[in-house]
């Protein structure tokens, strides 16, 4: 599996080479740092207290904004995180299969994009093809619940996107090449990070 490959490629890089622990900040401190904040993971404290997101986000109410929505799905083919296909299915039944205990479909949201803007044409073209992936908001109605732009400059965000899967789900190990914010509405969310040492190459754990 790759979280046991990088479970234990975490160990062998021991603690001289670990990022130690992430720091916690207050809202406050956050904002303080202004728009060129540094670039390290931290634990924002109480950033999502006024978020409507925070106590309306329940299945029920997920469901009755956009239950009768055609999703894209991304199926795990026999659990692993590995192999997958691309299905379409109506979000209701997306959050009820996903929603039972065990998950009666391993499925993960493919599409779930928020908001969307253009991305400077500065940026390097392989960057800018990425973010062609969500031509349109999927759930445009949802935007208000995530007021994300009292947080950071509105100018530095370029997509909201909301990411729902199956208990137990595993994402890819992967590069984003724009910082993130990661708002975790319900549930739990475990992240293994890695520095971002341009020398450094994590294609062989996976050979």
């Amino acid at each position: 599996m790759i979280s046991a490959a990088l479970e234990n490629f975490a160990h062998e890089l021991g603690s001289d080479q670990s990022l130690g622990p992430v720091p916690r900040v207050s809202l406050e401190i956050f904002k303080r740092l202004g728009p060129v904040k540094p670039r390290v993971p931290m634990i924002v404290c109480g950033a999502m207290a006024s978020w409507p997101a925070s106590s309306t986000w329940t299945p029920d109410y997920l469901k009755s904004k956009i239950g009768a929505r055609m999703v894209q799905v991304l199926v795990n083919l026999s659990g692993a995180s590995n192999r997958s296909e691309i299905t379409f299915v109506p979000f209701r039944d997306f959050v009820e299969a996903i929603s039972a205990a065990p998950p009666a479909q391993h499925w993960h949201l493919a599409v779930g994009s928020i908001y969307a803007r253009s991305v400077p044409r500065l940026l390097p073209p392989k960057v800018m093809r990425l973010f062609r992936r969500f031509p349109e908001t999927a759930f445009p109605e949802l935007a208000k619940d995530v007021p994300i732009a009292r947080l950071v400059d509105p100018e530095t965000i370029f997509e909201t996107n909301l990411w729902i899967a199956y208990s137990g789900a595993v994402t890819r190990l992967h590069f984003d090449h724009m910082d993130n914010l990661l708002g975790v509405v319900s549930g739990r969310k475990r992240l293994i990070l890695f520095d971002a040492d341009p020398g450094f190459e994590m294609g062989s754990l996976f050979a």
